[in-house]
Order: structure tokens, then C-alpha cells, then sequence
């Protein structure tokens, strides 16, 4: 009788712990989505950048407004941004296989 119960218990806090495990693997899936999704959103933004003649007006959103900005400067600023996004990848894979392979 004693066995069962501590099996039962034994059980219920596997179940909880995978459960948990679940959930924040799911949450670091899709941040690792979204982060992917604004890489190549910048990557894009670039490409078209480098396409403008350099005399070209360009502006950065910031909330409701928007700045002018020279393109070369927005491009330096997103390209930034795409080597911010490869670092916080690579600590959110990281952070996955620190799940499996405790």
C-alpha cells in the first residue's frame, strides 16, 4: 500500500514536471519564431535599402512617428539588429538542449 502511494506521488510530480517542461519549451519555440521572423524582416529591409540611390529620403518608425534617417545608417542599425537576433538564437537553442540533456 505504502509503494503505491509513493509511486502515485512519484507519478504526479513527473507528470507536473513535464508538463512544465512542455509549456516552456513551447514559449522558447516560438520565441525563437518570432525572432527568426524579425531577421528576416530585416534582411529584407536591407536588400531594399541597398537598392535606393543614396539621395533618397528614408525615415525609421519609432512608436507613432517617424525619423529621417540616412540608409546607410538604418542599414548599419538593422544590420545590428540581425546579429542581436543570431545571439539570441543561439542562447535560445542553447536553453532547448539544456532541456534534453540535463
Amino acid at each position: 500500500m505504502e509503494v503505491e502511494v509513493t509511486d502515485k506521488k512519484a507519478f504526479i510530480e513527473m507528470r507536473e514536471k513535464l508538463f512544465t517542461l512542455n509549456r516552456n519549451l513551447s514559449a522558447v519555440r516560438q520565441r525563437i519564431q518570432i525572432t527568426e521572423k524579425d531577421k528576416q524582416r530585416s534582411a529584407i529591409t536591407i536588400k531594399e535599402l541597398d537598392n535606393l540611390p543614396p539621395q533618397t529620403r528614408t525615415y525609421k518608425a519609432i512608436g507613432k512617428m517617424f525619423l529621417l534617417k540616412p540608409s546607410k545608417e538604418l542599414s548599419d542599425e538593422l544590420k545590428l539588429e540581425i546579429k542581436e537576433d543570431d545571439e539570441t538564437m543561439q542562447t535560445l537553442v542553447v536553453g532547448i538542449s539544456s532541456f534534453f540533456f540535463k
